[in-house]
């Protein structure tokens, strides 16, 4: 069946692509099956609008984004800070006794 809209999204940043295909139902107005990478989503295959593939890719782009800024504001930095991460290899406590 041939896609009513297509949508690809590409990310430089990790070399992935996602492609999205609509095909609009017979039976319901503004319903469509989706179709991620080959895939159907939701899982069961059921029809959503628009609405609701748009704000599950806004959702999902916006905690990929918040995790990358996160690793960029140095958290995995804050843990040495805050005591709770491993010491640096050669600094156990054998070794720093005197």
């Amino acid at each position: 069946m041939k896609a009513d809209l297509r949508i690809s999204i590409k990310d430089n940043h990790r070399g992935k692509n996602l492609t999205i295909r609509l095909v609009q139902t017979p039976f319901g107005p503004r319903q469509y099956w989706v179709r991620m990478n080959g895939k159907p989503w939701p899982a069961k295959g059921r029809p959503v609008s628009l609405t609701r593939l748009l704000t599950a890719l806004r959702k999902s782009l916006v905690k990929a984004v918040e995790g990358r800024r996160r690793l960029r504001r140095g958290a995995v930095h804050s843990q040495f800070r805050s005591g709770y991460a491993l010491p640096p290899l050669g600094m156990d406590k054998e070794t720093t006794k005197t």
